[in-house]
């Protein structure tokens, strides 16, 4: 599934998952050197967006799809608002 086109180089995807299962979800990212950059989107920790390249989007589709073999349940999330958008590009420097 292609994600929303940030800009010409970079694609954005959300995926919701449950709660238990984001560090693992980052983790398998984080492994496949870098293929997303996995942000928490919401306060419960179930909602991701996964800001990835063009060239990294048919391995971030393989990646999603082998979540159903490591017992991971989700779905996709596509409700951006600007709220979501803002929270995604917000550095907090303390």
């Amino acid at each position: 599934m292609a994600g929303v086109v940030l800009d010409r180089y970079t694609l954005l995807r959300g995926i919701e998952v449950r709660r238990k299962d984001v560090v693992f979800v980052q983790a398998l990212f984080e492994a496949y050197d870098g293929a997303a950059v996995v942000k928490t989107l919401d306060d419960n920790g179930g909602v991701l967006a996964l800001v990835y390249s063009r060239d990294m989007e048919d391995l971030v589709d393989e990646i999603i799809d082998s979540f159903s073999s490591e017992g991971i349940l989700w779905r996709n999330y596509s409700n951006f608002g600007e709220r979501e958008l803002t929270a995604l590009f917000e550095y907090t420097f303390m």
